[in-house]
């Protein structure tokens, strides 16, 4: 998604948000009535994942933080040290970091080249020597694969969900074969169905979908997302906050796949609770609530 500054936030993305809170408490309520068990955030046990990984129940992946999380600066986006290191020492175990390709085939952590460092440079995109140049110039320090696996070593308990936006398996292919003793915690996430096979193919056991870069009729099927969730060992399917808003029963009928269901990017804290009252496994978040 965009970056976003904290409390810059329009009056017609608040008036979105509140229809989005009213669909998502009657969801809430149909749920309830029709006997369908919900799964308290605080309260996710791991018979309530039909099969595969319970990684996700052991680090308690309720929240995971977008981009590594917000920095203390106040900084969202950044997939930087500094938002790894404070979302760590405000306890939080689960980070999602976003990765983009270097002209020269390696694996950086940046949100896109346009926000940070190639578009200041004048370019579409860096070599990794470039990069390293000019790491810090936004009053942060960005990671590469290399040192994002150097903090993980350093920090054994955090588990990472990867944004590779471009040849994903490509990018898991790096990973497994320059760090294959962390495939356990790195889960990778896919983007469409037919990428699964060559993911798992490469020894990571936690595989999300996330449905964000498929065409909209594709993100729309839920029965042949749920259909595919049956059929394959996930960790999850993530998907964005608007479409509960958009499709009707969207999340209903993927909650009732079985396999556990994230949402991001979702910030405000009354809607992730109505979220985890409907059954949603966890949430991604810029971790900007205190």
């Amino acid at each position: 998604g965009n970056l976003r500054v904290p409390g810059t936030e329009d009056p017609l993305t608040v008036g979105r948000e509140k229809d989005l809170k009213a669909a998502i408490l009657a969801l809430a309520v149909v749920l309830a009535l029709s006997g369908v068990q919900s799964i308290p955030a605080a309260a996710v046990e791991a018979p309530a994942i039909k099969s595969g990984p319970t990684y996700v129940v052991e680090h308690g992946t309720e929240y995971i933080l977008h981009a590594g999380g917000i920095t203390p600066a106040g900084t969202v986006g950044s997939n930087s040290l500094e938002a790894l290191d404070y979302s760590y020492q405000r306890g939080y175990r689960a980070m999602e970091m976003d990765f983009f390709w270097t002209t020269d085939g390696q694996l950086v952590c940046v949100h896109d080249w346009e926000a940070y460092y190639a578009h200041s440079l004048g370019k579409e995109a860096l070599a990794l020597q470039e990069f390293e140049s000019v790491n810090g110039s936004y009053g942060f320090t960005s990671m590469t694969i290399d040192t994002l696996a150097q903090w993980m070593t350093q920090h054994d308990d955090v588990i990472i969900v990867t944004d590779i936006k471009e040849n994903c398996v490509e990018g898991a292919k790096l990973i497994a074969e320059r760090y294959p003793q962390l495939r356990d915690r790195f889960y990778i996430q896919i983007y469409n169905t037919q990428d699964y096979e060559a993911v798992s193919a490469l020894g990571f056991q936690n595989i999300i979908l996330t449905v964000y870069q498929m065409t909209w009729a594709e993100k729309a099927d839920t029965n042949a997302l749920a259909a595919f969730a049956n059929s394959h060992t996930l960790a999850g399917i993530t998907f964005p906050i608007d479409l509960v808003d958009l499709i009707p029963g969207y999340l209903e009928t993927l909650v009732a796949s079985g396999t556990p269901v994230f949402v991001h990017t979702v910030n405000d804290a009354e809607t992730q609770r109505m979220l985890f009252d409907a059954g949603v496994a966890g949430v991604y978040t810029d971790g900007t609530i205190q």
